[in-house]
């Protein structure tokens, strides 16, 4: 949609062009007789050239922006799962199973791909990457994940080494790839075999090696049932990769560890809406969808035993998961709701689960938005030059317009010396729809340079952009010549000439940008004029207009108030929330002051709420707002003020 608006905006600025031309054109021509083939004949060549560019040239993007305008990343994944028998202690109840199925069911509906690797000292099974197209592959997945088996000694660089082969034959371009390791235990050769603990050792070596140079995170997970987990040895791999370690000594912990893991890779962050213990009977918990650039939610319930759900759309009719836009899938220590194309508003979502069990309730927001950098350099970059980065938020193809999403984030460039390896980290602040900052370059090094957008529900990075800046140019002295002896000549009789008068150097007449950009300067300043007398005389004369409707809920006592309609005409130009409430109610309401817009215009009426208490908080579009400043409220806009003190809350609804 917002293409779309762009284009025609696009289009209205060439429309907007041609005419201006053409009234350039009549004012240049003004004689119809003699001069109107001259002024067509012109007014068709622009049209023309104008027309061309507008069809075939578009704003150029840079490369930083295409790459950051790919949507939602796709996954290639690899599972490696420890399928010895000292798995069969530390998870008899098989909750790794459990934690792979979660991990797969949440994954998108279509277009991931994920293969399955287990090991033990040699390569027990393992499923090729499959592209997931719907239900079926992910139930096919989870199948064979239920009847692996387990052998007797732990082999853990066969299970790495065998994942990263698979995603060599694989990777798709701009997917994101990734391997996931769970273990409970050290590497224990097969006595059988040639294989040394020092054969691991140096293998484990090469598979990292060869994993940074391909860019294949392993996430590792140890599963520390009894003690004796190799910490350092699954922490090293995790992070010379570029991924985390996770440990549990209870395989309960591992679905949680699977959906961080999860979080992780797809720049996200795990919301914990609720945690509720189950009474027998449906317990209704919010869910608030706060963008509309949340192309998906994931909602986990993790429990000890299976949960019924329900889900209410924000105008509170019941959703049914069909399986396509909402999809609900569930097992004996998990349930996973995905909501595909979520609606900006209210949702509720109903769980019931066997009394007294505790069930943890965790959002992930699928945010269809992207980070792009771009640095601004002349031909040379020298050690000590400051220059200037900009980083933007894409959304498709194009910068997102939701300034919302800037003004909830902060952004930090991360400047890395690649020869020192040592790292700088720069705020940059939201200034003209972007964020900005300036990097300094101290010494004549390579550096590279990465941004990181932190938002409450996602964070995103971009891709590095590397600057090399030379050492600066000494300065150049010039030489003084030496004076050297000329040999005076003899004189010579010579006729006295005859003097001529000096030509006489006529004075340019160069243009009077002066007197132009005096007489310029002039026009803005009574402009400038007009525009303030006029808007004080709007402000002065400016009335209220339209209807507020007012309704009072108490939260002590759930009862909620008749909606109670005032016409602002009767109010003049000022107001309060005390004095429409008839001067009932918390005399708090009299510091919420409502005055009409002086900068609306009188067919897009607007009110301003503005307030100094903090005790009294306001949210409208399901996010809190700061009075001090003004809230601006449009036609048909809500805004609930909240009277925590006295656990009250006033709802206003501004109409025609």
């Amino acid at each position: 949609m917002d293409d779309i608006i762009i284009n025609i905006a696009y289009y209205y600025i060439c429309i907007t062009v041609i005419l201006c031309s053409k009234i350039c054109l009549a004012s240049l021509f003004p004689n119809p007789k003699g001069r109107l083939p001259v002024r067509r004949a012109l007014f068709l060549l622009t049209t023309t050239v104008i027309m061309f560019v507008s069809l075939f040239v578009n704003p150029p993007l840079t490369a930083q922006a295409a790459q950051a305008a790919t949507g939602v990343p796709q996954i290639d994944a690899v599972l490696v799962l420890d399928a010895s028998n000292s798995m069969k202690t530390s998870d008899p109840d098989k909750i790794s199973v459990e934690a792979m199925n979660m991990f797969i069911d949440m994954l998108g509906v279509a277009g991931d791909k994920v293969g399955v690797v287990s090991y033990s000292s040699e390569i027990e099974r393992q499923k090729a990457v499959l592209t997931l197209r719907g239900a079926e592959d992910k139930a096919d997945l989870k199948a064979f994940i239920a009847q692996l088996n387990y052998g007797s000694y732990t082999d853990i660089t066969l299970g790495m080494e065998e994942a990263a082969r698979m995603l060599d034959d694989s990777l798709e371009p701009g997917h994101k790839p990734m391997i996931v390791l769970l273990t409970d235990g050290n590497n224990e050769m097969d006595p059988g075999k040639s294989k040394t603990l020092d054969d691991a050792a140096a293998d484990t070596e090469r598979i990292i090696s060869e994993a940074q140079a391909k860019g294949y995170p392993v996430y590792t997970i140890g599963l520390n049932h009894d003690g004796y987990l190799n910490r350092g040895y699954l922490e090293d791999i995790a992070h010379r990769t570029g991924a985390k370690f996770f440990e549990t000594s209870s395989a309960d912990g591992l679905p949680e560890i699977l959906s961080a893991i999860f979080a992780d890779q797809m720049e996200l962050k795990i919301v914990n809406i609720d945690n509720v213990t189950a009474d027998g009977n449906f317990q209704v918990v919010d869910l608030i969808i706060p963008d509309r650039n949340i192309v998906e939610a994931n909602v986990t319930f993790l429990s000890g035993n299976p949960v019924e759900v329900e889900l209410y759309d924000p105008s509170g009719n019941q959703v049914l998961f069909d399986g396509a836009e909402t999809i609900l899938t569930q097992s004996n220590s998990y349930s996973l709701l995905k909501i595909i194309s979520p609606g900006q508003g209210l949702w509720q979502i109903r769980v019931k689960g066997v009394s007294g069990d505790q069930i943890k309730i965790n959002l992930l927001y699928q945010y269809s938005v992207d980070a792009g950098l771009s640095v601004t350099t002349g031909s040379n970059v020298y050690a000590g030059d400051t220059i200037p980065a900009e980083v933007v938020l894409y959304e498709g193809s194009r910068p997102t317009s939701n300034t919302d999403l800037y003004l909830n984030s902060t952004c930090v460039l991360r400047v890395l010396d690649t020869a020192a390896q040592q790292e700088t980290q720069i705020p940059a602040v939201y200034r003209n729809g972007v964020f900005v900052s300036d990097v300094y370059l101290p010494e004549a090094r390579t550096y590279e340079i990465t941004a990181r957008v932190e938002h409450p529900n996602f964070f995103r990075e971009s891709e590095p952009v590397s600057i090399t800046a030379a050492a600066a140019p000494a300065p150049t002295a010039t030489p003084t010549p030496t004076p050297q002896p000329t040999a005076t000549p003899a004189p010579t009789a010579t006729r006295a000439p005859t003097p001529t008068a000096a030509p006489v150097e006529e004075p340019s007449d160069p243009f009077p940008w002066y007197f132009y950009g005096l007489i310029g300067l002039g026009v803005l300043a009574l402009v400038g004029a007009a525009v303030f007398v006029s808007r004080r005389m709007k402000r002065n004369a400016r009335v209220f207009t339209g209807k507020l409707v007012i309704e009072v809920t108490d939260h002590y006592t759930r009862e909620r108030s008749a909606p109670q309609y005032r016409n602002l005409i009767e109010y003049g130009k000022k107001t309060d929330l005390f004095a429409l409430l008839n001067r009932k109610g918390s005399p708090a309401l009299e510091r919420v002051v409502i005055t009409p817009s002086p900068d609306a215009p009188s067919h897009m009426p607007q009110l301003i709420v503005k307030c100094n208490d903090p005790a009294v908080k306001f949210k409208k579009d399901f996010m809190e707002q700061d009075a001090s400043k003004g809230i601006a409220m449009n036609l048909k806009s809500e805004l609930l003020v909240m009277l925590e003190a006295e656990n009250k809350q006033v709802k206003i609804r501004y109409t025609e």
